[in-house]
């Protein structure tokens, strides 16, 4: 309790240190999304479809001081089933640039989920995560470290789970038209369960083939190794997506579409049928503010460069 309220009075006392009177500065873009995917359990299969609606803001009110405001809304079906679900989750981040360069920030995020009652409970989580970070940011690259405290908890579970997590993430513009970037992050769970200790690795890139064309890629994976009981999971993922402009605007609006599989592997457990999730996402991204491009925000290659603050997140892009 102390440690949240520590991080949460950190986080506020950003926020009051950057309102100056400087004229704000808003770029933003926002991405409507559609993904069918199937689930396979050995030789089980599942439908699951997807509407997503991503919105990522970084708004400046003086020089040294921004925040990112993020929204992300999803609706997931199983089709054939009556089980369907509602995610909605927001984070918000301030950052103050010291005249070192270093940035500090902090953040706060949330995530809450709605099912039918033909979803268990536990399938239903909130999360609730509070952290700071320190970083650096260059004219082509930009790094960062952080810490964070999250609470997992299913709607009707009173003993929810504490994840304690830090990691890395950066990027870098090999030149004006390639980008690549990743994460990496450990995080340990405790609660009701005993300890254990979860990781993610993930590297992604972006390649600008002309002005409209853009081709990305991108590879996670997850694991922990507990109690002689090993879990992996390793998402590859490759897209693409053009720039029109939009009814002579001058803004471009951006069509992706991108293709992510990932395989479940589980040892330790005695035979285990293979598991895997195979997804095609496409989107329509468009940006807004003084933002005159946009990567696609539903892709996974995004996430993976954009990094999370905990394991959970980065296995469902949050």
């Amino acid at each position: 309790m102390k440690t949240t309220a520590f991080l949460a009075t950190s986080i506020a006392s950003l926020a009051v240190v950057g309102m100056a009177t400087a004229e704000p500065s808003i770029e933003a873009a926002a991405t409507l999304g559609y993904s069918s995917g199937e689930a396979n359990l050995g030789p089980i299969s599942q439908d699951v479809n997807t509407v997503s609606l991503n919105f990522a803001s970084t708004i400046k009110p003086a020089e040294n001081f921004e925040f990112d405001f993020d929204i992300d809304m999803r609706g997931v079906d199983l089709s054939g089933t009556p089980a369907e679900a509602q995610v909605l989750g927001f984070a918000i981040a301030p950052r103050y640039t010291m005249p070192n360069g270093l940035i500090m920030g902090g953040f706060f995020e949330y995530t809450a989920t709605d099912a039918s009652p033909a979803v268990p409970s536990i399938a239903t989580p909130s999360r609730q995560t509070l952290g700071v970070s320190l970083g650096m940011e260059r004219e082509n690259w930009d790094a960062e470290g952080f810490v964070s405290r999250t609470e997992l908890k299913p709607i009707t579970n009173p003993l929810p789970l504490d994840i304690r997590s830090l990691g890395i993430r950066g990027s870098y513009d090999l030149t004006d038209r390639f980008t690549v970037g990743g994460h990496l992050l450990r995080s340990e769970v405790t609660g009701p369960i005993p300890s254990l200790q979860a990781y993610s690795i993930g590297g992604a890139f972006f390649y600008d083939i002309n002005n409209n064309i853009s081709v990305f890629a991108g590879i996670s994976h997850q694991w922990a190794d507990e109690f002689g009981i090993n879990v992996e999971l390793t998402t590859p993922s490759i897209g693409v997506s053009y720039a029109q402009d939009f009814v002579g605007s001058g803004r471009p609006v951006i069509y992706s579409l991108e293709y992510a599989q990932t395989d479940l592997s589980v040892s330790g457990l005695g035979p285990v049928p293979n598991t895997d999730f195979q997804e095609i996402r496409i989107g329509m991204t468009i940006p807004l503010g003084s933002a005159t491009s946009s990567r696609p925000l539903n892709s996974n290659a995004y996430n993976i460069i954009d990094g999370s603050h905990d394991v959970t997140a980065a296995i469902f892009n949050f």
